[in-house]
C-alpha cells in the first residue's frame, strides 16, 4: 500500500511538470492518499460480501446435510421394521415345521 501511494504521487508530481508550486503536489498527494482509501474501502466491501455469501452457503450445505441424515434414519428404521417382521415370519415357519 505504502509503495502504491509513493507510486500515486510521483506520478501525480510527474503529471504536474515538478515546476509547480508545493500546494499542488500536496492536492495531488491528497487526491493519490483518497483513491487509494476509497480502493481499499472497496477491498473490504468485497470481503465481507464474499464472508457473508460464503457463511450463507456453508448454512445450506449443513441444512442439506441434516436432511440427508433424517433421511437416512427413516430408510434405517423402515428396513429394521421390515427385517423384524421377516423374522416374526421365519420364527413362526420355524414353530410350524416344528409342530409337524
Amino acid at each position: 500500500m505504502k509503495y502504491l501511494l509513493v507510486l500515486m504521487t510521483s506520478l501525480a508530481l510527474f503529471a504536474c511538470g515538478g515546476k509547480e508550486s508545493g500546494e499542488s503536489a500536496e492536492e495531488a498527494a491528497e487526491a493519490a492518499a483518497g483513491a487509494v482509501e476509497e480502493a481499499a474501502g472497496d477491498a473490504m466491501e468485497a470481503a465481507e460480501g464474499a464472508m457473508d455469501e460464503a457463511g450463507a452457503m456453508a448454512e445450506e450445505a449443513m441444512d442439506e446435510a441434516e436432511a440427508a441424515v433424517e433421511g437416512a434414519m427413516d430408510k434405517a428404521a423402515e428396513v429394521e421394521d421390515k427385517l423384524k417382521e421377516k423374522a416374526e415370519e421365519v420364527e413362526g415357519a420355524i414353530e410350524d415345521a416344528m409342530k409337524d
